[in-house]
Parts: C-alpha cells; sequence; structure tokens
C-alpha cells in the first residue's frame, strides 16, 4: 500500500486548538473545519514537517484501542479528505518521525477520524482583511493574499491590478507591484499563469495540463496543488468557489504542444517577496502565544469608530474599521492571545464565538504578514486576560474585519535617514548644555556690527517674536507670515525665534567642534527624521534638515527657539513659501493646537478645513475660493484648536502648478517668488503670497464648519457628499504625521479630535471650475 509523506498545508492553513477540539481554516477559500478526538491528534501529528500514515498510525495505537493496520486504513481516507479541503500537502519524502510519549493510561475506545467542514462565513472569510490601495486612494485592488490550496470546487484568478507580466519568446515574467517582487516562469509553470485570466477551475486547468503533456492526472493534480501554494504565497493568485452550476469549459493553451514531456512547476524569483509568516513555531499551535505591535513608531487615531495608523517606519498607512481597529486598541494596551481578544470582543459584539475567533486569527495573521504585529511563541496563561473594552447595553451586529492599507506616502513617511545613527536619550545636562551654547553663539553673532532686526507677529492666539541677525533671512522669512504681523512692543510672553547662520563659527571651540559634526556627520548625529540625538526630546525640540542646512531648537518651556542655517546660501522655495515648521509644530503643539497640512478658506459664517495629501487639489481649491472673494487662511500649512475648532491662519502663501492654473487664477501671473517655478523658465511650482495680491482676502483665521477632502474626478459639474469620519481621518492624519519629524500620539488624538467635532464632505472637482467656490461655500450653510 502507497504510504505517502503529508504536512499540514503551512502557510495556507492556521489553525488553534480548543480544549478538545482544533479548528482548521484554509485562508483562501474561506472554509473552517472542526476535527476532534482522533482526527485533531492525526492532525497535529503531521505537524509542518509531516509524516507517513503509518507513522501517525504507530502513535495513535499507543492511545487508542484499535491495530495499527485499522487505524493506517482509516487514516487513508481521512488524509485524502484533508488533502481535498487543502488543509495538508504532500510531502516526500517524509522526515524522521518523533512519536509522542505513552501516556501510560488505559487506551481510548476507537472511532475512525472524521471532521466537519463550515462554509456559512466563506464570503467573508474570502475578503482577506488586508487590502493594497492604489496611489488615488480608491478603488481597491484585489488583496495579495497567500491563496494557498487546490481544489476541484475553486477557480484560481489574478490577485488584481497589481499584478503585471509580459510574455517572453521563451518564458513569462510576473511582478508583483505591491511587494516589488518578480518572477521568471516557463513550461507547464508559464502554461498555467497564463490561462488564470479566464478565471479557470483547477479541474480546468488539469485538463489543459493533461491535454498538452504526458503524465498521469495524479502527477499533474500534485504538482499543481503545490504550485498554486507557491502562487498563492507570492502574492500572485487569489482563490474562490467557484459559481453554482459552473459549467466546465476547455481551455486552449497559449504555446500549444502535445504529448510533451511534463516537469515540475517552479516559479523562479528574482527578488523575493517577503517570506511567508510562521506561526507555527509555537508546537504547531500558533493561538498560544501572543501578538503585540511591532513597534512604537505607529501612530494612531480613532474617529468614528474607526483608525487610522501610520506605519513610519515602513512608510504605510491603514485604515481599520471598528472591530480591527478595537483589536488595534487593545494590542496597544498589551500582547495578548487570540482567545483573549476573542473575549474582549465577545463582549461588544454579537457573534458565534468560533466564527469570531476565526476572524480574528486570519486578521492577526494578516496584520503579522503587514509588520503592525509582532507573534511572540509561548504557553498560554493560566487564565485568560480580558483588557477593559467598552461593552454597550446591547451588543453590535459584527460586521467583520476590515484593514485598507494604503502605500502612496512613502517617499514622505519613511525616514530620510538611513545612516547608522546613534540611539542616544536625551540628557538634561547635554541639552541645558547645547542650549546654553546655542544662545551664547547667537548673542556672540549679534554684538557683531551687524544690526539686529526684529518682527512681531500674532498666530493661534500667541505672540511670535522674530530676532533676526540682520535682515537677509528675515526679509525672506517674514513674507509668508506677513498678514499676521503687529507692532513691536514690550509685551512679553509667548516665542522669541532667533534667526541667524553660523558661516563664522562660534568662539567656543568645543561648541563649534560639536556643530561641525552636526553639519558634516548629521547621518550619525541625528535620528530617522533629523532628531538631534542627546538633546531632542522632553522640553527640547531640535530638529537637523539637511536639504536648507537648517537646524531648529525649540525650547518649549521657556518660549525661546533657534533658526540656524548652516552657511549663508540662499533658501530653498518651501522655507521661504512656509518657515517655520517644526518650529511652530512644537511650539503650539505644547499648547492643545495641532499644526495641520491642509488648506482653509471661509466667509463670515466660518470656514472650512481642505485636507488631503499632495496633488489632491487643495491648492487649486483655494487659490480659486480666494480669487471668487472669499477669505483665505493657507493652502498648505495652518493651525487648529481640536479643544474651540477655531483654525488659525500660519501662511499666506498659495501654491500653482502649471500654466494652466494661471488661466484659473489669471491674478498670480508674473508673481511667482520662487527662482525655479515654471513661470521664470523652472518645472517647479509657483510660490505666490496672496497678501501680496488680496490683503482684504487674507484671514487670520475663523472658527470651522466642516472639513472637505477634494479629489479631481473628471466629471463636469462638482459636487458635496457627505463622508464617515473615517475618510476625514485619513485625509487628515497621514499627510500630516509624515511632515512633521517631531510627530507623536498626541498629534493624532487632536486630529482625532477636530474630526470628531466636525461634519465632513468629499468635495468632487469637476471641470467647470468656476463653480468650485460656490459648492465650497454651500458646505458653510
Amino acid at each position: 500500500m502507497e504510504n505517502r509523506g503529508y504536512r499540514i498545508n503551512d502557510p495556507a492553513v492556521i489553525y488553534q486548538l480548543f480544549d478538545e477540539e482544533i479548528v482548521a481554516i484554509h485562508i483562501a477559500s474561506g472554509t473552517y473545519h472542526s476535527l476532534t478526538g482522533i482526527a485533531g491528534e492525526a492532525f497535529l501529528c503531521l505537524g509542518v514537517g509531516g509524516a507517513t500514515r503509518s507513522d501517525v498510525a504507530a502513535a495513535l495505537a499507543l492511545r487508542y484501542d484499535a491495530p495499527a493496520e485499522t487505524i493506517e486504513r482509516d487514516l487513508e481516507r481521512y488524509f485524502a479528505k484533508l488533502e481535498e479541503e487543502m488543509l495538508i500537502a504532500p510531502v516526500d519524502p517524509a522526515p524522521p518521525f518523533q512519536p509522542p510519549p505513552a501516556n501510560g493510561h488505559a487506551r481510548i475506545a476507537y472511532n475512525a477520524p472524521q471532521f466537519q467542514t463550515h462554509r456559512d462565513l466563506q464570503q467573508l472569510f474570502l475578503l482577506d482583511p488586508v487590502h493594497d490601495v492604489a496611489a488615488e486612494g480608491w478603488p481597491n485592488v484585489a488583496p495579495a493574499a497567500a491563496a494557498g490550496g487546490a481544489g476541484a470546487n475553486l477557480e484560481c484568478r489574478y490577485a488584481g491590478s497589481h499584478i503585471i507580466f509580459e510574455k517572453m519568446p521563451e518564458e513569462t515574467v510576473a511582478m508583483n507591484v505591491g511587494t516589488g517582487a518578480y518572477h521568471s516562469l516557463s513550461g507547464p509553470a508559464e502554461d498555467v499563469f497564463l490561462l488564470l485570466e479566464h478565471a479557470p477551475s483547477v479541474d480546468e486547468l488539469i485538463a489543459a495540463l493533461a491535454a498538452k503533456y504526458e503524465a498521469p492526472r495524479a502527477e499533474i493534480e500534485d504538482a499543481l496543488r503545490d504550485f498554486l501554494n507557491t502562487l498563492g504565497a507570492a502574492g500572485l493568485i487569489v482563490m474562490q468557489p467557484a459559481g453554482p452550476g459552473r459549467e466546465s469549459r476547455d481551455l486552449t493553451i497559449s504555446r500549444p504542444g502535445t504529448g510533451l514531456a511534463f516537469s515540475r512547476m517552479q516559479l523562479e524569483s528574482f527578488q523575493d517577496a517577503p517570506a511567508p509568516v510562521d506561526l507555527s513555531q509555537d508546537a504547531g499551535q500558533p493561538a498560544q502565544g501572543r501578538f503585540r505591535l511591532r513597534h512604537e513608531d505607529l501612530l494612531a487615531g480613532s474617529a468614528g469608530g474607526e483608525s487610522v495608523v501610520a506605519d513610519r517606519e515602513f512608510g504605510n498607512y491603514y485604515r481599520l474599521n471598528q472591530p480591527s481597529s478595537d483589536v488595534f486598541v487593545l494590542l496597544r494596551q498589551q500582547a495578548m492571545s487570540t482567545q483573549e481578544i476573542t473575549a474582549a470582543l465577545l463582549r461588544k459584539y454579537d457573534v458565534n464565538e468560533r466564527n469570531l475567533t476565526c476572524g480574528v486569527m486570519i486578521l492577526l495573521r494578516n496584520l503579522v504578514r503587514v509588520n503592525l504585529l509582532v507573534y511572540e511563541p509561548g504557553e498560554p496563561r493560566d487564565r485568560t486576560v480580558v483588557p477593559d473594552l467598552p461593552a454597550p447595553s446591547t451588543k453590535v451586529a459584527f460586521e467583520g474585519f476590515v484593514c485598507a492599507i494604503h502605500k502612496d506616502l512613502r517617499s514622505l513617511m519613511t525616514p530620510f535617514n538611513t545612516g547608522e545613527f546613534r540611539k542616544t536619550a536625551p540628557r538634561a545636562s547635554t541639552a541645558d548644555w547645547f542650549l546654553d551654547s546655542l544662545r551664547g553663539h547667537f548673542e556672540e553673532a549679534a554684538a557683531r556690527t551687524v544690526p539686529m532686526v526684529e518682527r512681531s507677529l500674532r498666530a493661534g492666539g500667541s505672540l511670535i517674536r522674530l530676532r533676526s541677525i540682520g535682515d537677509t533671512y528675515i526679509h525672506d522669512l517674514a513674507k509668508a507670515c506677513s498678514h499676521l504681523e503687529i507692532p513691536t512692543g514690550a509685551e512679553s510672553g509667548g516665542l522669541t525665534i532667533h534667526i541667524w547662520d553660523a558661516a563664522v563659527p562660534p568662539s567656543d571651540s568645543y561648541f563649534a567642534a560639536a556643530l561641525e559634526r552636526l553639519f558634516v556627520d548629521w547621518p550619525r548625529q541625528c535620528g530617522p527624521r533629523g532628531e538631534v540625538t542627546g538633546i531632542d526630546g522632553g522640553r527640547l525640540a531640535a530638529i537637523y534638515h539637511p536639504g536648507p542646512d537648517v537646524l531648529s531648537v525649540v525650547d518649549k518651556e521657556a518660549g525661546q527657539a533657534y533658526f540656524l542655517k548652516r552657511d549663508q546660501s540662499p533658501l530653498p522655495y518651501w522655507e521661504i513659501g512656509s518657515p517655520f515648521r517644526y518650529v511652530f509644530h512644537s511650539w503650539f503643539a505644547s499648547r492643545g493646537q495641532q499644526f495641520i497640512h491642509g488648506g482653509a478658506v471661509g466667509t463670515a459664517d466660518g470656514g472650512v478645513l481642505l485636507a488631503g495629501k499632495g496633488g489632491s487639489g487643495k491648492s487649486t481649491t483655494t487659490m480659486l475660493c480666494a480669487a471668487d472673494g472669499m477669505s483665505f487662511a493657507g493652502d498648505d500649512y495652518c493651525l487648529a484648536d481640536p479643544a474651540t475648532g477655531f483654525l488659525s491662519s500660519l501662511y499666506n502663501t498659495g501654491k500653482l502648478t502649471g500654466p494652466e492654473d494661471l488661466t484659473r487664477v489669471p491674478a498670480m501671473a508674473g508673481r511667482s517668488r520662487n527662482a525655479d517655478s515654471f513661470e521664470n523658465g523652472g518645472t517647479g511650482k509657483g510660490i505666490y503670497f496672496l497678501s501680496e495680491v488680496w490683503p482684504e482676502r487674507i484671514s487670520s483665521g475663523f472658527p470651522l464648519r466642516a472639513i472637505l477632502i477634494p479629489s479631481v474626478t473628471g466629471e463636469s459639474a462638482s459636487r458635496l457628499e457627505p463622508c464617515a469620519k473615517g475618510d476625514a481621518l485619513l485625509a487628515l492624519l497621514p499627510s500630516t504625521v509624515a511632515q512633521l519629524p517631531a510627530a507623536d500620539h498626541s498629534d493624532c488624538e487632536r486630529m482625532a479630535r477636530l474630526v470628531e467635532r466636525l461634519p465632513a464632505y468629499y468635495l468632487h472637482l469637476g471641470k467647470d471650475t468656476a463653480q468650485i467656490p460656490g459648492v465650497v461655500r454651500s458646505a458653510l450653510r
């Protein structure tokens, strides 16, 4: 009798032990199975390494009152069913088997192993909880989940539009755009991959291969099963149940032939995708371990029951629906097991415990795959720990887990310093010395013959004094804030910003050397986002930006800030258009106000905040509204108080992309202030100071009435459409924290509070731009 080796079909199958029952889930097909008694024990005996039927039968005969031959005969049928459901896969050769030790007790009455299959939640499980989202925000592309497995009742298809491929003379090259992995397929492997455009069933694939290649059907079927597992693990395909009454088709292979020798199908990878996560290291029972957040640099806010999570290490951000958000909130409290998370959720949701457990298992596995969570093997706690999760008086209907992953802000969100920096915590003595030396350098420079220039502003209710050595930098930096200028007087308090350059080094040779090390070797002196190690933290915020060569330091308690330019080179246009961003963020955050990436326009009735990533239409919309007579408070950055809902202007700067924008806002023609703008023969955006054109339309601030999320639709008319709080938070939070090196959890909480208090709308921007100001005004009525 044939005695093949089998293994648990990892990573396509996940499973968990509940008392005397094992629940096993095949992720791609969405089926889950209940294995009790000897059925569960036989399943666990296989493990991820594998064993033969005779090995398993001999081990079970030590516990059950039946001859090994009888058990092995029953296992033949049982394993055939497990293989059909894709719970196990053949392995050749089978590894050496280590039987479990005999327990010394009387043997248990024997019954042939059986299991129950549940397909009632199949459609729910087929929705992989983690979806890649295209750069434009929608539609979701199909998930690149590990499909793994094959069955006659399943059909296979490409994972989505992020899978691209090209047919070459001798091979086909396929690429997963989401992961960057690309692969070579030839021979039978290429034949199968190219047939996937027809969403074939497994039987149709087998028939097509059998018509071309000379090999037994069983050999083709075994090879195909393994190959589909490989394609699924690489994120190239997904599998779904074939529809009822689906008729079989005769598919034609693109490279014809007949009677050819059959070879095992392989997927050759030139740049491997991330390896499948192994959750099986905990004695074959992954759910006995615990899951925790991967690191603390996950910034998250919650509004409307949903959460938005920004992963600033990998540059992705996520939107979690309410059940997924609840799981994330629980894991922020402590590491938890599957059972503990399920127990907490059962207090809130009206759902079958087993079904919820299966959903939690799939969600956690996928969150590990995208590096949000880490799995820690270990023994279960003596008792289940159920953290506090607010439970409603009436349980909520369970809607399933949804987690959308966005990758379009990676260039902004990921650390720009990838050097081997020193992870040094701030030290009070070092920080005090550095601050005193910095102040001394400014005073030393001010004592020279160059006159001191002072300006005063009022922004966000704070007095801001600018003290500059010479007028070169302050002339450029004050333009964007000129609408906030007030007479310089004897008023005290607020924030003083000291502005100068280090062209002449300080006389303190030790401090001069420290500055030179910072300027020359900043990758080692700074953290991932320019934080000056040993200085930044606590009451001090210290950021070095190597682009404009500017060191920004804020003493939030003393109300003193320092803006030190390395040399006398001109400031880049983005510093002139929106100066002191890091200083303003740190100062106002310490006072409960939020520096925001967004535009703002309004009327006497209040204003709206336009939120969204770059290129969404914020700048064009704010400029069009200002041209139409509306009040302008900023097109890219502004300040909001979540406690009052009041928005304060910081800059009167506007931006236009190209000549076509000048036809819409002709008053800006010839007024761009940056040398590299399209108006001056360059390729960059044009920077404009609107206070020079419409001083009467520049507002210092207004109460917010709504949040608008602009998007270019290509339709003729513009319109508003109400949207969920989660939509507004998704538009606001990631693009803001991506541009603020010192952003932390408090920033996310402030933005979430602001979103909670305001209605939100999609602003669909049509081709008729003359309509846009009127549509924006309608949000204020």
